[in-house]
C-alpha cells in the first residue's frame, strides 16, 4: 500500500467515515505487518505503546530530521492503539491555511507590561529595541513573542540605595502566551490567562522571588547564595537552578507543580504541608499535597505549541481550549467520563481542533460567536 494510499485510510478511520471492508483491510494489514512482534496486551504495554505513538507524532510535526519517521509505521501505530483500545488518537499538523469567517484563530504571542509607576506597555504593538528602562534594568523587546530584563551599571560605590524595591508585572490575557528573560537570565514562559510580578532588579536582595498567577513554566538560573521562590495565593516553591512547571489558575482545584530537571522544595502556604520532587514527579495541592509521577512532555505541551492529551478528560481539554482561544464552554449534556489521547498542534483554527475531538462519535460542538456549546 503506497503512504498517500494509507494517509488517506488513516484519516478515514479516524474520522469514522470508513467503510466496514476498509476497517478490516487496515486491520489485518497491521496485524499482518506486526506479526512477528505480537505479544500479550497487557495495560503497560498499551501505555508504552501510546508514548511511541506521541513521540513520533511530534518528531513528524516538528521535521525531526534526525529521527524520520515514515508515514507507514506512524499510521500503523495509531490504527493499532484505536484498534487494541477502543479509543482515539488523533494528531492535527500546523496549518497555513486562513482561518474562515466564521472559525475562531488560534491565540498568539500577547501581553502587556505594567512599570512600578502604573503606566503599561502593550508589547504586541511594541517595535524591537528598549521599551523601557527603570532602576537597575532595560527593558528590551527582542520579538514578537519575547522580552528581556538586561543589568545596567551597578550604582557607584557610596551611592544611595532606593528603599523600596520596583516590581513589574507581565500580564499575558486569555488566547495569549509570551516568554519572558528577567534580570538574572532566568527564563519564564506564561500560558495564557497568567500574571507575574517580579522585582525589576535582583541586585542587593538576598534571595528572587516572583508571584505567579496562572501557569508559568521555568528555567532558573543556578546561583546557591540567592535561592529563587515562586510563590502562588496557595503554596511557595524555593529553587536554587532547575526547570519546572508550575499551574495555579484560580478556577481550578488544584496547583500543580512539575520538575523536569533539578530538584524543588513545594510548601503549602496554608498548612504545613511540604514535599522535595525530583524529576518526572508532580506535585498537587488541594487540601493537602500528594505526589505523583508525570508524563512531563504533556504538561509543557502548550509552552512547545501543541495540545498533548494523555488520557484526560474532555473537560480539562476544553478548559485548556478555552483558555487558548479565548472562548466560553456551555455544557448541554453530562461528558465527565469522556476520555481522550491525543496532539494537536496550537497553530490551527478552533474547527479542526473540534473536529478531531468530535471524531470519536461521543461528542458534537456548536460554535456561536465566542461561545462553544458542548451538544
Amino acid at each position: 500500500m503506497e503512504d498517500k494510499d494509507l494517509r488517506k485510510l488513516i484519516e478515514k478511520y479516524q474520522k469514522g467515515t470508513a467503510t466496514a471492508v476498509e476497517k478490516d483491510y487496515l486491520e489485518s494489514w497491521y496485524a499482518q505487518l506486526n506479526e512477528r512482534e505480537s505479544q500479550a496486551l497487557s495495560e503497560a504495554n498499551i501505555q508504552k505503546a501510546g508514548k511511541k505513538v506521541k513521540k513520533a507524532v511530534l518528531q513528524r510535526m516538528n521535521g525531526d530530521a534526525g529521527k524520520p519517521v515514515s508515514f507507514r509505521m506512524l499510521a500503523a501505530a495509531i490504527a493499532a492503539l484505536i484498534v487494541l483500545t477502543g479509543s482515539i488518537l488523533f494528531f492535527v499538523e500546523k496549518s497555513g491555511g486562513p482561518a474562515l469567517a466564521t472559525d475562531v484563530a488560534p491565540g498568539g504571542n500577547k501581553a502587556v507590561l505594567i512599570l512600578e509607576d502604573g503606566s503599561s506597555v502593550n508589547l504586541d504593538a511594541a517595535g524591537t529595541g528598549r521599551v523601557a528602562a527603570q532602576s537597575g534594568s532595560s527593558v528590551v523587546k527582542l520579538d514578537s513573542g519575547s522580552v528581556r530584563y538586561d543589568a545596567t551599571r551597578q550604582p557607584a560605590a557610596g551611592a544611595a540605595t532606593p528603599a523600596i524595591t520596583a516590581y513589574n508585572t507581565i500580564k499575558v490575557p486569555l488566547g495569549g502566551q509570551y516568554k519572558l528573560t528577567l534580570p538574572d537570565g532566568t527564563k519564564v514562559w506564561l500560558n495564557a490567562g497568567s500574571s507575574l510580578k517580579f522585582p525589576v532588579s535582583f541586585a542587593r536582595l538576598n534571595d528572587r522571588r516572583v508571584f505567579l498567577q496562572g501557569e508559568g513554566y521555568f528555567e532558573v538560573i543556578h546561583d546557591p547564595a540567592h535561592p529563587f521562590y515562586v510563590a502562588t495565593d496557595r503554596q511557595e516553591v524555593r529553587v536554587l537552578g532547575t526547570h519546572f512547571d508550575i499551574e495555579a489558575y484560580p478556577d481550578n482545584k488544584a496547583v500543580k507543580t512539575t520538575l523536569l530537571q533539578g530538584s524543588v522544595k513545594v510548601k503549602s502556604v496554608r498548612g504545613r504541608d511540604s514535599c522535595l520532587l525530583v524529576p518526572g514527579k508532580q506535585s498537587i495541592l488541594k487540601d493537602r499535597l500528594q505526589v505523583r509521577s508525570v508524563d512531563t512532555e504533556t504538561v509543557i505541551d502548550w509552552k512547545d505549541g501543541y495540545f498533548i492529551f494523555n488520557g484526560e478528560t474532555l473537560q480539562d481539554i476544553l478548559t485548556k481550549v478555552a483558555r487558548w482561544y479565548n472562548i466560553q464552554i456551555v455544557y448541554e449534556r453530562h461528558v465527565e467520563n469522556v476520555r481522550l489521547d491525543g496532539i494537536i498542534s496550537k497553530n490551527t483554527v478552533l474547527s479542526e481542533v473540534l473536529s478531531m475531538i468530535s471524531a470519536t462519535n461521543k461528542i458534537q460542538f456548536e460554535i456561536r460567536g465566542s461561545v462553544l456549546y458542548v451538544k
